[in-house]
């Protein structure tokens, strides 16, 4: 969340990712982040794809509003993801 939002209102914002493969899409990861006080700080966040491996897959990070669907103060976004391969390097 863009600390310049914070004070904004809204009812914060949701991250998800989602993956697409031969079999569809799958939601990975979701996690809603208010703009409350207590949630602003930053987050480092990890998600496995070990299940996908040696698969052509399509990765999606998504930006959502709260659970009340409301975008006043949605200044959000990923810092920076990065995809990992098994041996530690980096995925381009």
């Amino acid at each position: 969340m863009d600390p310049e939002s914070w004070d904004w209102g809204g009812d914060g914002s949701t991250f998800e990712v989602h993956l697409k493969d031969q079999t569809g899409e799958h939601l990975l990861f979701s996690e809603y982040i208010d703009n409350d006080q207590k949630d602003r700080r930053w987050r480092d966040r990890e998600v496995s794809l070990t299940l996908y491996a040696n698969r052509e897959v399509e990765i999606a990070f998504v930006t959502r509003p709260g659970p009340k669907d409301d975008f006043s103060g949605d200044r959000a976004g990923w810092g920076d993801p990065q995809v990992w391969l098994s041996d530690g390097s980096a995925c381009h």
